[in-house]
């Protein structure tokens, strides 16, 4: 079989990630050789909204100018726990 650049189907991807990589299906993160992984997951955008107190329309318009982390797996867009979790923390104001 020849090789296209890509895993095959069940391989684990970016296994020297934080996270331990992403799962086949690329919304479910495995957990890594340690069992870090529990701020791994990723949120569909009402959940993100949810989990930073926010509007949905929000998270979709100014998310990335306001520079939060965002991912799109299968043309859907997706938010990591932790990324959200150290955004909120850099917005902070002592």
């Amino acid at each position: 079989m020849q090789d296209r650049g890509y895993p095959l189907r069940g391989a684990r991807r970016n296994a020297g990630q934080p996270c331990g990589g992403l799962g086949v299906s690329g919304l479910r993160p495995t957990r890594g050789v340690d069992g870090e992984g529990a701020n791994c997951r990723y949120l569909k955008v009402d959940e993100a909204a949810a989990h930073l107190g926010l509007s949905r329309r929000w998270m979709y318009r100014e998310s990335q100018h306001h520079g939060l982390p965002r991912y799109y797996f299968g043309g859907k867009l997706r938010f990591n726990v932790a990324d959200l979790d150290n955004w909120a923390q850099q917005q902070r104001i002592s």
